[in-house]
């Protein structure tokens, strides 16, 4: 068969917080945990993980914490698959010492001058010709310019600029690998046609294509634990492991999707994938707002974006204004956002004339703009704390309709919703999505996550399972089905209308703001 092992084991590192799980062939999970991190905001718009800090430091710890829980034998596991946080920038050493800290994703907005620049000198068309968007916040080319313009000693000092789950790759296994999903998060530098670096661009960045990992599909064996790293993790040297990708895939892959479906992942932000049989639309003139990779498994594109604020929002609003409620929590057992959702709940649908914006870190698809700001429209002394609360979930709710507005204009058509993540939890949230959009969503509440995701590639690539019909037909437990309220939907037309004419008409204050207040 291919492999040998009882057990199959996934760990992903996130922005705040890794989780891992062992299962066994047929999805059980034998032994999970979870531990938490900050990140380093050592300026605004700056946001970084120590890679051995938080990254190795993480990994260590839930690798140890995992087998001691399973008691199993270390060499019972056939393979590791990995997942982390993307697109990142952590530059190395020959000896794969990290330089600085990593530069995360698109929350941090440091390279909005580098972006300019390089697609002035590169061409708006050529770079969506290349990787089918235009570069933002997210794309790491601008993250390595940014480097060689402003800590040139640390660029000349690079051999590999290689992203999270790559450092992690290494460690365990001493090589230099990325993913395909990893790598289209470093644009403009690889070719989304040809699946390749680029050389061309990599001439204009400053960088040798011998500077890049080797890319391999996610699910590829590319090495085995050392006998180092096993002592640092409790693992058995010799086990083999998977090249990896990055979170939002591994979580997307956990559901299962076949072409035609869209997942949304709700969590402190919200990620938004579809599955196409075919590239998205380039458009060149008008500006692409949404982001394209390549799924190996499926020979087949992912289309998608992520809003910068999601639960984050609604944490804010209870740590800040509920509380009764967390009090309340702690003497009747009753989550404090389930209160919360109870008093949302009597408010109708658009709060009573309100709509929110729930741009409160900036945000990332659809507009790309680090400087747009919240805002509540409509307030009056008739408003409670419930109806702002339940804009909040509204406002979020306008931001998924947006994304899937913006992917549905890329030529992809959604034919299914698959939900994932913690805010599903909340009933009254997922039916408020339900009725924006108009469309039925399948929650998955069960077995699902990046950290089974990366078991279940890992059983791949041994050759345990051949595709995704295991994990669909035994892994996957029955969830429910939340349908649109199509009365409410009409009522959420108005509002949704209202919503896309507000971020235009107060750019230019919002980004005013943003600069008097140098957040």
């Amino acid at each position: 068969m291919g492999y040998k092992g009882k057990y199959l084991f996934g760990i992903d590192i996130g922005t705040e917080h890794s989780k891992g799980a062992i299962t066994d062939l047929d999805g059980n999970i034998i032994a999970t945990h979870t531990c938490s991190h900050g990140v380093s905001r050592p300026r605004p718009g700056w946001v970084e993980h120590d890679a051995d800090e938080v990254w190795w430091k993480d990994f260590k710890t839930i690798s140890k914490v995992m087998l001691e829980k399973a008691m199993i034998d270390p060499k019972e596991i056939a393979a590791i698959g990995i997942s982390a946080i993307l697109p990142v920038m952590l530059p190395v050493d020959e000896k794969g010492n990290p330089l600085r800290p990593a530069i995360l994703y698109g929350c941090d907005t440091r390279t909005s001058e580098e972006i300019n620049i390089l697609t002035e000198i590169i061409g708006q068309k050529k770079i969506i010709k290349l990787t089918g968007a235009d570069l933002n916040t997210n794309s790491v080319g601008p993250k390595i310019y940014w480097l060689q313009r402003h800590e040139i000693d640390n660029f000349k000092r690079a051999a590999k600029f290689i992203s999270a789950t790559s450092y992690l790759i290494f460690k365990l296994t001493g090589k230099f690998v990325i993913d395909y999903n990893n790598a289209s998060g470093f644009d403009p530098l690889y070719d989304l046609n040809s699946k390749s670096w680029n050389e061309e661009i990599c001439s204009i960045l400053g960088v040798r294509k011998e500077q890049l990992p080797d890319i391999y599909p996610p699910q590829k064996v590319v090495g085995k634990v050392t006998a180092t790293s096993a002592k640092e993790t409790g693992l058995s040297e010799g086990t083999k492991v998977i090249a990896g990708t990055g979170d939002a895939n591994a979580e997307f892959m956990s559901t299962a999707p076949q072409v035609g479906d869209t997942v949304l992942t709700w969590g402190s932000t919200f990620c938004f994938v579809s599955l196409s049989d075919r590239p998205l639309k380039k458009s060149t003139s008008l500006r692409s707002s949404m982001s394209e990779g390549y799924n190996s498994l499926y020979n087949a594109y992912l289309v998608g974006g992520g809003m910068s604020t999601s639960a984050s929002l609604t944490k804010w609003f209870k740590d800040n204004f509920g509380q009764a409620e967390i009090e309340a929590e702690a003497k009747i057992s009753i989550n404090a956002y389930d209160l919360l959702s109870l008093e949302a709940e009597k408010v109708p649908p658009g709060s009573d004339g309100l709509v929110l914006l729930p741009y409160f870190s900036g945000e990332r698809s659809p507009i790309w703009d680090n400087k747009a700001r919240g805002l509540i429209l409509g307030l009056n002394l008739s408003h409670t704390k419930a109806h702002i609360y339940r804009a909040i979930l509204e406002g979020v709710a306008y931001g998924v309709k947006h994304n899937i507005d913006e992917i549905s204009e890329t030529g992809v058509e959604i034919k299914n919703i698959l939900s994932v993540g913690g805010g599903t939890k909340s009933r009254l949230w997922t039916e408020i999505v339900s009725d924006v959009t108009g469309i039925e969503q399948k929650i998955i509440s069960n077995n699902v996550g990046s950290h089974i995701g990366d078991c279940y590639l890992a059983g791949i690539g041994i050759g345990l399972f051949t595709g995704l019909d295991k994990l669909r037909d035994v892994w996957l437990k029955a969830s429910r089905i939340v349908k649109p309220d199509m009365i409410n939907h009409s009522i959420y037309k108005e509002y949704y209308e209202i919503y896309r004419k507000l971020y235009p008409a107060t750019k230019e204050e919002m980004h005013k703001i943003s600069d008097i207040t140098f957040y």
